[in-house]
């Protein structure tokens, strides 16, 4: 199963999504406690929701293999997943009080 990911996304790619993923997953966990919020059942809905995303980009990957017009599609869809990650890091961040930087909510943008 390894082999068949690495083939489909660079192994670069894959390093940067688990790093994103395991930041934003301990960040959620210590902003949940920080604000009171903790709760075991939403650690199952962030996997629910971060490996749907993670298979929508996987999958467009692999028709990019065969199709190559969805080269660019695949290159979209990995930029998108990125922006998701690192928006969902900076607003924990932010919850649990750590100032950000205007610029950085007007490139990432900000919750409301």
């Amino acid at each position: 199963m390894e082999n068949f990911i690495l083939s489909v996304i660079s192994k670069t790619e894959a390093q940067i999504l688990i790093y994103l993923v395991i930041a934003n997953l301990i960040l959620g966990v210590v902003r949940a406690v920080v604000i009171g919020e903790f709760e075991f059942a939403k650690l199952a809905d962030f996997w629910k929701t971060t490996l749907g995303v993670f298979g929508g980009y996987l999958s467009v990957a692999i028709v990019s293999i065969k199709i190559a017009d969805f080269v660019q599609l695949r290159d979209v869809a990995w930029i998108a997943l990125v922006a998701l990650l690192v928006s969902k890091i900076k607003d924990n961040l932010k919850e649990m009080g750590v100032p950000i930087p205007n610029i950085v909510n007007n490139f990432v943008g900000s919750k409301k």
